[in-house]
């Protein structure tokens, strides 16, 4: 079996989750030991209800459904995705640590 080396680091991106919430980010993307994707999804400037939303979709505690133009660029079939870390600060900003599904 043939290593992928998958290196997508901070790049500008639109994410669809769910088929109906659409936000602007900075997405990077590594291949783990398991061969699954590692994903990192940072917010851009998200509002009130966006921060909202966010953080109901992390205690969903489920699989999501999730679309990346960056990734579709780079051709990685990659649908959904598990949050497996989110995190808030105070300017506001979203960070996600998610795995591929």
């Amino acid at each position: 079996m043939q290593d992928v080396l998958i290196d997508i680091e901070r790049k500008l991106d639109t994410v669809l989750i769910e088929n109906q919430y659409q936000y602007p980010a900075f997405t990077s993307v590594h291949v783990n030991s398991k061969g699954q994707y590692e994903i990192k999804v940072e917010f851009l400037n998200p509002d009130k209800a966006a921060v909202a939303q966010l953080a109901t979709f992390y205690k969903l505690s489920k699989t999501l459904s999730f679309k990346s133009r960056v990734m579709q660029k780079e051709g990685l079939d990659v649908s959904q995705v598990f949050v497996t870390r989110h995190l808030v600060d105070l300017s506001p900003s979203v960070q996600w640590d998610c795995i591929s599904k």
